[in-house]
């Protein structure tokens, strides 16, 4: 799946649980309200919204992403804590939105920071049950909930109260927030690991991107690894990307994994950290192939992109063309 349709899925999700949110609030939310009143009824109902908002917009975009990477039950267990995130976020958001509302005396200023901090939480959610860096998440929620509380405010003033405008709503809440929050999140940097000019790996580049946390890239020289290096152990290395970044994890315990020269156990590497498994040197990127391709080069020249298994006998895999 390509970047954009992955954002156009993602963001239809979202407003699809935009949907399922409001029809829980028509059907719970509303009646609910009537008898509560105000003071500690009222709270509790807000609480309910909260975590029905949270887990609907939440549930159906991760659920896809999930199953994507994993079996039918490891997608499970990974969208139920996802969910779960997002509706203790909602649980939070929701209720000291509609204070920080009342707080500002309303209008477009109230509108848009009570619903931006409803779309900071689900961001943070995603992004911490989806492995990408937290401040992708942050930055991604809040925009869309500013955006999207800034045209839940035109809708007010425009469109009498009523069930339909709630319905609209809350599919258009779920719609900005998820756009917002996949344009950060998935339309990032691809991550990679860059064979640097002397090593045995020079002229290759690994991607990496797609082992996000739990499942792990191993380095070594047993048949079953993904970055195949005869000098390793057969399980020497493993990969995986974390809510914090690429975490780099010394498996061999005869031999060394290195980070910038120094002897690691557990690493969570930066953008240019160079990586040393026995003969084998790779620098880490976070950045766009093209960019990878013009760096640490003498000459300056592309790279091949190669299998991780280049190499390796009988792996019965395609290069792509040198450029």
């Amino acid at each position: 799946m390509n970047r954009l349709h992955r954002v156009y899925l993602f963001t239809m999700l979202g407003a699809c649980g935009g949907l399922i949110a409001a029809v829980l609030h028509q059907w719970v939310i509303l009646p609910l309200r009537a008898r509560a009143g105000e003071g500690p009824g009222r709270i509790a109902v807000d609480l309910l919204l909260g975590i029905f908002i949270g887990a609907s917009i939440g549930f159906l975009p991760r659920f896809s992403e999930a199953l994507g990477r994993h079996d039918t039950r490891g997608a499970l267990r990974a969208t139920l804590y996802a969910t779960g995130l997002a509706a203790l976020g909602g649980l939070l958001a929701v209720p000291l939105g509609e204070r920080l509302h009342h707080l500002l005396q309303g209008g477009f200023i109230g509108r848009a920071c009570s619903v931006g901090l409803l779309g900071l939480a689900l961001g943070l959610a995603e992004a911490y049950a989806g492995g990408s860096r937290l401040w992708r998440g942050v930055a991604g929620g809040l925009a869309g909930g500013l955006l999207a509380g800034v045209v839940l405010e035109f809708l007010v003033r425009a469109l009498e109260p009523s069930p339909d405008s709630a319905i609209i709503a809350l599919v258009l809440l779920g719609l900005l927030i998820s756009l917002s929050v996949a344009l950060f999140v998935h339309v990032r940097s691809e991550a990679f690991l860059e064979g640097l000019y002397g090593s045995t790996v020079y002229g290759h580049v690994y991607h990496v991107t797609r082992f996000q946390e739990p499942e792990e890239a191993v380095i070594g020289s047993s048949g079953k690894v993904f970055l195949w290096l005869p000098d390793a152990e057969p399980s020497h290395a493993s990969f995986t990307m974390t809510s914090r970044g690429g975490r780099l994890k010394n498996l061999a315990e005869g031999s060394m994994t290195l980070v910038n020269n120094h002897p690691v156990r557990e690493h969570y590497l930066k953008d240019g950290d160079v990586i040393q498994i026995a003969e084998a040197r790779l620098r880490y990127r976070e950045r766009s192939a093209d960019a990878v391709a013009h760096t640490s080069r003498p000459e300056n020249r592309r790279v091949r992109f190669k299998s991780a298994n280049a190499g390796m006998p009988n792996a019965g895999m395609r290069n792509m063309r040198e450029q």
